[in-house]
Formats: structure tokens, C-alpha cells, sequence
């Protein structure tokens, strides 16, 4: 769902369906067989608004990493090389002639994501980004195996 994360361990699958603008954030730990995904939404937060809903922990891609690396690793911070991200999505769903960059949300979301993950310290493995297509999105713990599906393009393994 969108704004959401959850974390998976072992033998689990987790699934993130209809990735337009949205950009489904990965991040896996393959040494520990353990991987976290995020549905985020938008780069950032508009001036204002709250952060502490705790409902969408994903929302907003800084808020995105921190919280998946909190959940993933409640122990505390990640040995450099331990994890790693990958990005699918980001599309330009609603194209116009005349759309402005603002309006460009799918492009600004996979800037944010790598920004954010590039402060973390943490390497992105694989993308998949761009287009004007959704996606739907699969990732198996133990293998860190990160699919896509598309309408067009049918299952193809990202990373």
C-alpha cells in the first residue's frame, strides 16, 4: 500500500502492485536473508506537514530509508556493505507537452531515494526506473531476488 513498509525474513515474499510515479524502494541484507520494502510516494515533505503519522512510515523517501533501516536492524546502524537498495518505478504516468518538472513526481522520487540512500551510506544494486509504465514489484528474502511485472514487458528480473 502506498506510504507503507514491511519487512521480510527467510522463505517470505513481498509484493508491491501498481508502482506508477510511486517508486517501490528495496532494500536487502543478503548475508541475513532479510530484505525491507517501501511503497514511498513523494520526495519529500511539503512545508508543514507531519512526518510522525504513523500510518504511511513510507511516505517520504528519507523517511522511507530510515524507517525500513529501523525496522530491518533494530540492533542499531548497518556494517558498510551489509545492505544495499534497489529502485523500481518512477514513472511519468500523467504526461503532458506542457507538464512543468514539478509536475515531473516519478523523476523527483528516484532523485530523493538516491539521495537519501547515498547519505545513508548505502549502495543501490539495481534500478529500474523511468518509463511510462507501471509495475509490480516481488522480492524473496532469502534470495534477495528483486522481479518486476509489467503489462508490456511481462517478469523480468531486476536484481
Amino acid at each position: 500500500l502506498i506510504g507503507q513498509l514491511a519487512i521480510a525474513r527467510g522463505a517470505e515474499v513481498l509484493e508491491a502492485a501498481g508502482i506508477g510515479s510511486c517508486v517501490c524502494l528495496v532494500l536487502r541484507s543478503r548475508a541475513l536473508a532479510t530484505l525491507g520494502m517501501a511503497h514511498v510516494l513523494l520526495p519529500e515533505k511539503a512545508v508543514g506537514a507531519d512526518v510522525s503519522d504513523e500510518r504511511y512510515p513510507a511516505r517520504y523517501a528519507r523517511q522511507a530509508v530510515w524507517n525500513l533501516l529501523k525496522e530491518m536492524f533494530p540492533q542499531g546502524p548497518v556494517a558498510h556493505g551489509q545492505c544495499e537498495g534497489l529502485l523500481v518505478g518512477g514513472a511519468n504516468m500523467f504526461f503532458r507537452q506542457e507538464a512543468t518538472p514539478e509536475a515531473a513526481v516519478g523523476e523527483r522520487n528516484v532523485t530523493a531515494l538516491r539521495l537519501a540512500l547515498s547519505e545513508r551510506g548505502l549502495s543501490i544494486a539495481a534500478e529500474d526506473v523511468g518509463g511510462t509504465r507501471g509495475r509490480t514489484v516481488s522480492a524473496l528474502a532469502e534470495t534477495g531476488e528483486v522481479w518486476v511485472r509489467t503489462v508490456s514487458d511481462g517478469r523480468y528480473l531486476v536484481g
